[in-house]
């Protein structure tokens, strides 16, 4: 019998390099575990840290058009959760943190009600900063409402309570969504919709 080695040889190193990728691959998914729960902990200690619930109170009881009117304090501490918000948004929207992740573990309601909050505001800064400003918290809202939408049981639909004195209004930002889009597209939206018509189809039939 005659050895073809050349062959042999391909063969070999196809195999160390299959072998290489998948180690590799291994490598990646374990770093992109680790970083999403290191930024899990994180996050979780920043939103309930007493300076992010009070500027979380702070926007969800200023009237939109009333926020450029607040002090350069407030502002700055306004600019500064959104701007941790945002960061989380183009993370996820780069895909370097899982979506559901960032949804259900991280700050999707928050990012959904305080894009509601501050799409004025961040639109008027944006006109006088130019560039990208606020686009990661939009991204962020984005994400979480798409989300809701095709996966979440209606009465866990994200909701906003106003919480101006003498005013009472709890909005359903999510119904809102599908109603007036802002966040996503007419195409979005209807890819959304197909996508939760699937899921329920599919949950029926494992009853």
């Amino acid at each position: 019998m005659i050895w073809n080695w050349e062959a042999i040889a391909g063969f070999v190193t196809a195999g160390f390099l299959l072998v290489a990728a998948y180690f590799a691959w291994r490598q990646i998914r374990t770093a992109k575990l680790n970083r999403n729960a290191q930024l899990v902990v994180e996050m979780h200690e920043y939103l309930r840290s007493v300076m992010t619930v009070e500027t979380l109170h702070l926007i969800y009881r200023t009237k939109p058009e009333d926020m450029r009117l607040l002090s350069s304090t407030d502002i700055y501490k306004i600019e500064r959760l959104a701007d941790r918000l945002g960061m989380i948004g183009h993370l996820v929207n780069q895909g370097a943190i899982d979506k559901y992740m960032a949804v259900e573990a991280l700050a999707g309601p928050p990012s959904l009600r305080c894009w509601h909050q501050l799409k004025q505001f961040i639109e008027e800064r944006r006109q006088q900063r130019g560039g990208r400003y606020g686009l990661g918290i939009r991204y962020y809202a984005k994400y979480t409402v798409k989300y809701q939408i095709e996966n979440s049981p209606r009465n866990h639909w994200i909701l906003f309570y106003m919480e101006t004195p003498g005013e009472e209004d709890t909005i359903n930002l999510v119904k809102r969504e599908l109603e007036e889009p802002d966040l996503l597209s007419r195409w979005e939206l209807r890819k959304a919709k197909a996508k939760r018509k699937v899921r329920s189809s599919y949950k029926k039939q494992l009853r």
